[in-house]
């Protein structure tokens, strides 16, 4: 996978997706929306890519993520908010 960016509306018409595999990309950013219409979601892989900052709102409204792998990228800080909703 050589992904770099996400589209803003990638998501849009797939509320129902329970599972998103995203990892071993080379992602940096994305909209902090991107995840928001995700009820379903419960899965989330994002691993070993190049994220380095999570928006403190990007899992709002994903109230049924279970399983979050944000292992292998370059986080430097999260906020003790960006967990709230989860």
């Amino acid at each position: 996978n050589k992904l770099n960016s996400l589209p803003n509306d990638l998501f849009t018409d797939s509320f129902k997706l329970y599972e998103i595999d995203l990892s071993k990309n080379k992602i940096s950013d994305f909209n902090p929306n991107l995840f928001n219409l995700l009820i379903f979601l419960e899965y989330l892989n994002l691993s070993f890519n190049n994220l380095s900052y999570i928006n403190k709102h990007v899992f709002s409204g994903t109230f049924n993520l279970i399983n979050l792998d944000l292992s292998n990228n370059n986080i430097i800080y999260i906020n003790k908010i960006l967990f709230t909703d989860l």
